[in-house]
């Protein structure tokens, strides 16, 4: 019965989500006048990509759009323009994370 009562309320979690998202911009790739700097074909094979591999790297000089192109992505994942529901992480080559008791991952230290 437990498993059941912590299902329902993460539906009526997930519907209370749904109901706030109501008149918000939906976000439709081909439809952006501010499009990113990549085709719709390749843009959408980024977008399916992310979706099987959970992760991907965009490398590349400052300036060139990188984040630019992360928040389309973004966007397109979630299905609207909202960047209260987007987190940024930078990622450093050379840095792994360091565990004091094994559990722990918030310190870094450079290899």
């Amino acid at each position: 019965m437990t498993s059941l009562r912590c299902h329902v309320r993460k539906y009526i979690e997930f519907l209370n989500f749904c109901e706030g998202q109501k008149g918000k911009p939906v976000y439709e790739f081909d439809k952006d006048p501010d499009k990113p700097f990549i085709g719709a074909s390749q843009f959408k094979k980024i977008v399916s990509l992310l979706k099987a591999k959970k992760n991907i790297i965009l490398e590349g000089a400052p300036g060139v759009g990188k984040t630019f192109l992360a928040r389309k992505i973004a966007y397109q994942l979630i299905g609207f323009v909202k960047d209260e529901n987007i987190e940024m992480v930078q990622f450093h080559g050379g840095w792994r994370g360091s565990t004091d008791d094994g559990n722990r991952r918030d310190a870094f230290q450079s290899e």
